[in-house]
């Protein structure tokens, strides 16, 4: 996995994890627990990833 930096929208709600939009127009599946408060459809959050991180955090 390379290094990224986005911002992400939240799109969907699931029973276990939440979807979120991406800037280049993917979908990826996040658990709950990557978020510090419980998300809202349309909140918009910064999405950090490299080999070993994924972090969340609100915009």
């Amino acid at each position: 996995m390379e290094k990224s930096n986005e911002v992400a929208k939240v799109v969907e709600l699931e029973k276990e994890n939440v979807v979120l939009l991406v800037e280049d127009g993917k979908n990826i599946r996040v658990p709950y627990d990557y978020f510090d408060s419980y998300p809202i459809i349309g909140n918009t959050v910064k999405v950090y990833q490299d080999d070993e991180n994924f972090i969340i955090l609100p915009d």
